[in-house]
Order: structure tokens, then sequence, then C-alpha cells
């Protein structure tokens, strides 16, 4: 009988070490739980600082999406038009990643067919310079704001493929 009851000690001693274990593991996973969401919080707030969304949007001015390029030349052209299309962007382009943040601002500002007659850099073809574009720049700042992580490198690379993309999705 001493026996049996000198393994079942062992038996729970061998529980209370797994317990021990699992419980350290769920701690450190609360401990980063925790810190993810201080951080998505900081981000939270700091995008909602940056942009009231709760301020009417005046768009009497601003045509937006493009349909020519003339039409996005008038936006580049005008600061007021300009500052506009950044708390849209800042307002309505935000989704759950980088890409299809840059994705959802390129489709408020222009129409696929405009899309034709831009690329990055403006080498090939008779295409203009998306880049010489001060909306580039608006892009390019409302997905950092939304995803500081991200890189611009990256940010171009959304660009540059919804460009390319665009003129087929007609």
């Amino acid at each position: 009988m001493l026996n049996n009851i000198g393994h079942a000690v062992m038996d729970v001693s061998k529980e209370l070490k797994t317990l021990k274990k699992e419980i350290h593991v769920i701690k450190v996973d609360v401990i980063k739980n925790q810190e993810i969401l201080n951080s998505l919080a900081e981000n939270d707030r700091r995008t909602v600082s940056s942009v009231d969304t709760r301020q009417a949007i005046n768009r009497a001015s601003l045509k937006i999406p493009v349909q020519t390029i003339s039409e996005l030349n008038e936006i580049e052209e005008d600061e007021d038009k300009l500052s506009t299309l950044v708390r849209i962007l800042q307002r309505d382009a935000r989704s759950f990643d980088a890409k299809r943040t840059t994705y959802m601002a390129m489709k408020l500002i222009m129409q696929n067919r405009v899309a034709e007659f831009l690329n990055m850099e403006g080498r090939r073809g008779e295409k203009t310079a998306f880049v010489k574009f001060k909306i580039y720049t608006c892009v390019i700042d409302c997905v950092k704001d939304i995803f500081p992580t991200v890189s611009l490198i990256e940010i171009e690379g959304h660009i540059s493929d919804w460009l390319k993309q665009a003129p087929r999705w007609k």
C-alpha cells in the first residue's frame, strides 16, 4: 500500500511540473498579447489623433476618382484639393494590410483607365511617371500613417503593382 501511495505522489508531482510549464507558457503568451494590444492601441491613438473622422470633409471641389490625366493634374496643382484628398485617403483608405490599403488609396484617386497612362518611373513608352506627382507622396504618407513599420520600398512596390494591374481590371 505504501508503494501505491509513492507512485501516486510521483504521478501527481509529474502532473504538477507539467502544469507549471503550461502556466509559464500561458504567462509568456499573455505578456506578448499585452504588448501587441498596447502597440495596436498606441497606433490607433496616433492615427485617430492625426485625422478627426467626425469632421466633415468638403468634397464639392474634388472630383474623385479622376477619369483623365488632366483631372489628376488639376488636383496636383491645387493645394486645397490636395489637402482634401489627403484627408479623404486617411479616412477612407484603411484596410487590414499595407497592400490592400495602398490599392484602396489608388482606387479612390483614379479610375483604372487613367492608370493606363501612368507607371512608376515613366521610363517605358509614353507613360507619365507617377513618382513625379505630389499625389504619390500623399499615398505613401497615408499608408505610412496607418502602417508605420512598412518600408517605403514595399509601398512603392504595391503602387507599382497596382499601376501595372489596373488597366486589366476594366
